[in-house]
């Protein structure tokens, strides 16, 4: 059978790969601590899972409008509200888990031509994800030394023509976020008249 040949550029998953080593190694007696796939250790909350239950029980298994059920996101709105966010539900979307999400929107943001920075430390799923949006991904290793920040001089380095795919979890956020931007964007010289960055954070 014949594949497209953007197939090949993905790589099987190093996380997968990971976790399932761990749970080998765990099955042949190991002690093992496993930094693999972002599981919790411990089953979904009885509450969960009856609301689950009775949702099934009433019904609510239809398809649902595009960017979610209209109740969740306005449910989602008002937790973002919670935490400081002002946030409405004409702007929250629901997936499936954060790499459809991401997936989404590389397939929407980039395209062939593209160099999309890709600052180091990152989650695996990003470089796969740019490949198969056409976009070249562009690693900038962002040390121990720059505080983990996306600094200026590491996009000068990377070249002017770069979009930036910038990515946070909420313990990197304010070391990450606070070294890039509209600042660090303005003092490369001869940057790219459009910078687009993609932020994802929990």
């Amino acid at each position: 059978m014949k594949f497209a040949k953007r197939i090949s550029l993905v790589q099987p998953s190093p996380t997968l790969a990971i976790t399932s080593k761990a749970k080998a190694m765990k099955a042949s007696g190991i002690d093992v601590i496993s930094f693999g796939a972002g599981e919790p250790d411990f089953n979904t909350p009885e509450v969960i899972c009856d609301a689950a239950k009775t949702a099934l029980d009433e019904g609510h298994t239809r398809y649902t409008a595009v960017p979610g059920i209209t109740a969740l996101r306005e449910a989602l709105a008002r937790d973002y509200k919670r935490r400081g966010r002002d946030v409405t539900a004409a702007q929250v979307m629901v997936s499936v888990g954060g790499k459809h999400s991401l997936y989404n929107a590389t397939q929407v943001l980039f395209e062939e031509g593209d160099r999309v920075i890709v600052p180091a430390p990152y989650w695996v799923s990003y470089p796969a994800q740019l490949l198969l949006a056409g976009a070249e991904p562009v690693t900038v290793n962002c040390g121990i030394e720059d505080d983990f920040k996306l600094t200026a001089a590491a996009l000068e380095a990377a070249g002017a023509d770069v979009s930036v795919f910038f990515h946070t979890y909420d313990a990197q956020k304010a070391s990450q976020l606070s070294g890039i931007g509209t600042t660090a964007v303005a003092e490369v010289p001869g940057a790219a008249a459009e910078f687009r960055i993609l932020a994802e954070h929990t």
